[in-house]
């Protein structure tokens, strides 16, 4: 048995040898990926925000209604707290804002950069097992 072993010894050592970057691939597309769609859903929140920011008008039109509308469903589905059917209902109408997105952007930044600080560190530790 342990002569089988020896022969393909180094056969093994190469087929293990390519596990690591392999892994590494894997693991960096999967993180790339959830970056983009960590952007892409960000800029979705940025625009909901900045529908939901302007308002303040005496009369509220249909397409005004329905554009909130829009964003109300685009922070609610980004959220892991989501609006009551009230607050939804005052977001609509135009009886509630949000507060500018420059006051926002500060929390958005911090996020980002953490998501950046997390992939620098995956790839720290890809290089040292080289």
């Amino acid at each position: 048995m342990n002569q089988g072993l020896s022969k393909h010894e180094k056969l093994i050592a190469w087929i293990s040898g390519l596990g690591v970057p392999i892994a590494l691939m894997i693991s960096s597309s999967i993180v790339s990926t959830s970056i983009e769609t960590t952007k892409v859903d960000s800029e979705y929140v940025k625009i909901a925000i900045n529908i939901l920011s302007n308002g303040n008008q005496k009369e509220i039109t249909p397409e005004d209604k329905a554009v909130r509308s829009w964003a109300i469903r685009v922070l609610d589905s980004k959220s892991p707290v989501k609006f009551s059917e009230e607050e939804k209902k005052a977001f609509i109408d135009n009886k509630v804002t949000l507060p500018s997105l420059d006051a926002l952007n500060l929390d958005i930044l911090k996020t980002e950069y953490r998501i950046l600080q997390l992939n620098e560190q995956l790839m720290n530790i890809h290089d040292s097992g080289e």
